[in-house]
């Protein structure tokens, strides 16, 4: 193929053939029935797509139902692939696929829950045509339950990658019910507590690193986080003691900055709690964007933000009635606001940007917006630049880890509560901007190679933890007197989380509850995991010590 420019001129029998092509696409093979294209119309993404003089061939052409159009990768370099977003789980029967001309095209078809389009060891093949297969259209016959449909292509000969049609078939998936208590809230006064999050659990690739490490197994297994049980029992635990909202960690898809529409990746969570989780009404949730070029979630330009980026937020999330709002504000969180800064071409850019999304949000029908960024390096600055970005109000992800305040690798708990305490007075010290207490339980960085230090707070010292950070919120005014941001739910790879597990039980969020729901006596039901789908694990290295123990 010499790209776009590319004319195959139509004979009578290649008519006929497309005529019979686009009649698959609405009869089933075998009984004539109407079939549905789950891939229709749906969001889609590329590794690359070409645009120039030739024309624009993006991604979404692989799913508009028109075999006239056609995505095509930049050039013909390859891997290249291109990935559909279901929109939610459906049990998949068959995937059919038409390339631009016939050709051998060495190929295979995924799937996913999580769209870690960078990991590829987070799909699942449904096919493999990687030894090559010839012909234009080709249908195969699929099963599993999965959100994410991805044409990873390996080589096609003389051609570019291209997709003039993707389409999936199968049925809605069918979700376990009735197994979850109602959630039982416990009242915790003018106190909101919230609960950051890392959802990164839908694979084995995350939760492999997790095995070697006994103490972090959690009670709920190995849960497959896109699944609603596995949301609907975090919700139950969460409520029952005394958390009001989850802050997930929200990713953009690796290679989707600049383009649209929006793809997220890890977002597992997020679509369930959001859309179909049985018990998504008891609780509230919102997003913290980690805007980091490392992991590709970055934005491109201002123009990228403003015209990409708010309108997915408030049309995606911000609309939904459990989404967090605090008096028909939507809360939101930017990880890094030295990171936007330089993202979008300096302070008056992301100024700009800022003031636009808060435009957005009172066009969309919202009062306003209250957004929160983070400083995860030191606590003695000014944040002067936060300020002029116009954040709201400042926090941390883990504290005293990601300061400056850490004694050492292997810190007691002594030092821990005295550092975590330093950090807070010396926010509303020096802080510009106003801070919302973070606290945090402990940091093992070992699962995931990311260092040498560990420190894990008892649920006893952690209710002490909790003590010192009501004394902090109490010297502080407006939101920061009322909200606290518990670090972390579910961060099992780096070692702080609050959620259930083997060595604590519940230890952290009975902490939680006689700390801001005094006299509160929540029930710690025991999750059975043979009603929760379960990730296959099989790593089988010994674990890191550190600290002169397995931690």
């Amino acid at each position: 193929m010499v790209g776009p420019t590319k004319v195959v001129p139509f004979t009578v029998s290649q008519s006929l053939l497309v005529c019979f092509t686009l009649l698959a696409w609405c009869l089933c093979c075998s009984s004539g029935t109407a079939q549905t294209n789950l891939a229709l119309d749906r969001p889609a993404g590329a590794s690359s797509f070409y645009s120039g003089a030739g024309g624009s061939f993006p991604p979404t052409n692989a799913v508009d139902g028109k075999l006239s159009t056609r995505w095509e990768a930049s050039g013909g370099s390859f891997p290249q692939w291109l990935v559909v977003d279901l929109g939610r789980i459906y049990s998949l029967t068959s995937v059919r696929q038409t390339f631009y001309d016939s050709d051998t095209w060495y190929y295979k078809l995924e799937a996913s829950n999580d769209n870690g389009v960078q990991i590829d060891a987070t799909w699942t093949v449904l096919a493999d045509h990687t030894a090559g297969i010839t012909g234009r259209s080709f249908t195969d016959s699929v099963s599993g339950n999965f959100r994410y449909v991805r044409l990873y292509v390996t080589n096609a000969n003389a051609d570019w990658a291209t997709s003039e049609e993707l389409a999936a078939y199968g049925s809605t998936y069918t979700q376990i019910d009735n197994v979850v208590l109602p959630p039982v809230p416990i009242q915790t006064g003018n106190y909101i507590v919230g609960a950051q999050m890392c959802n990164l659990w839908a694979d084995s690739v995350f939760w492999d690193t997790i095995v070697p490490y006994p103490h972090t197994y959690p009670l709920m297994g190995y849960y497959d986080e896109a699944k609603d049980i596995s949301t609907d029992w975090q919700i139950k635990m969460a409520v029952d003691h005394g958390i009001a909202f989850f802050q997930s960690c929200w990713y953009r898809m690796a290679d989707n900055a600049g383009q649209s529409p929006v793809l997220a990746s890890y977002d597992q969570f997020i679509n369930s709690i959001a859309n179909t989780a049985k018990y998504r009404s008891d609780i509230k949730w919102t997003i913290n964007w980690d805007d980091n070029t490392i992991n590709g979630s970055y934005v491109t330009s201002v123009a990228d933000f403003e015209d990409n980026l708010v309108p997915y937020w408030i049309n995606n999330y911000f609309v939904k009635p459990n989404y967090y709002k605090i008096g028909n504000k939507p809360v939101m969180t930017i990880f890094d606001y030295e990171e936007f800064k330089n993202e979008v071409g300096g302070l008056s850019n992301a100024a700009a940007a800022i003031s636009y999304f808060r435009q957005a949000a009172v066009n969309a029908g919202f009062a306003g917006l209250i957004l929160i960024t983070m400083n995860n390096v030191t606590t003695t600055q000014n944040n002067s630049d936060a300020k002029a970005e116009g954040f709201d109000y400042i926090s941390s992800y883990n504290i005293p880890t990601f300061t400056e305040l850490i004694a050492s690798s292997c810190p007691t708990d002594t030092q821990i509560l005295s550092e975590q305490e330093t950090a807070w007075n010396n926010w509303k010290a020096n802080s510009e901007v106003p801070s919302i207490v973070s606290a945090s339980m402990g940091w093992n960085s070992a699962p995931w190679a990311e260092g040498s230090t560990f420190w894990r707070l008892t649920p006893s010292d952690y209710t002490s933890l909790l003590e010192e950070a009501q004394t902090a919120m109490a010297a502080r005014k407006g939101l920061p007197s009322q909200m606290i941001l518990l670090d972390n739910w579910n961060e099992f790879g780096e070692g702080h989380y609050i959620a259930p597990t083997a060595q604590y039980g519940y230890g952290y969020l009975d902490a939680i509850a006689s700390i801001f729901s005094p006299g509160s006596d929540p029930v710690d039901l025991t999750p059975n995991i043979s009603l929760i789908p379960q990730i296959a694990v099989s790593n089988t290295d010994p674990p890191t010590q550190l600290c002169g123990q397995i931690p």
